[in-house]
């Protein structure tokens, strides 16, 4: 659902496509999970190294498909605290992938045709 918003995104260029109802909880509940991933992993709570050797690549997709919701939000609250600790989470998942499997590009979202 979540790469689904992003390519309704990529064909209408309308951020309003982040708050369709079909689409709104998923968006929400997805970079809510991310968010608080993020505060867990600085909290020292959820070790950085595990979870990113298992989720980098579900982190780093994920956030390019909410990356332009996010921005937008955190511009229309005129606060970069909105979703903060995902933006951070994601940034670590990058790092992670390009030390750890450089041979690799970064995941990208597959759209089915």
């Amino acid at each position: 659902m979540t790469y689904g918003v992003k390519r309704r995104y990529e064909q209408t260029k309308m951020i309003t496509v982040f708050g369709v109802r079909e689409y709104r909880n998923e968006v929400a509940l997805t970079a809510s999970h991310f968010n608080q991933i993020g505060m867990l992993i600085q909290k020292e709570i959820i070790p950085k190294e595990e979870f990113l050797d298992l989720h980098a690549d579900t982190t780093i997709l994920c956030w390019k498909s909410l990356k332009e919701y996010i921005e937008n939000q955190q511009e229309k609250r005129k606060s970069k605290f909105y979703m903060n600790q995902f933006v951070w989470l994601a940034e670590q998942a990058e790092i992670y992938w390009k030390k750890n499997r450089p041979d690799d590009p970064l995941p990208d979202i597959f759209y089915d045709k």
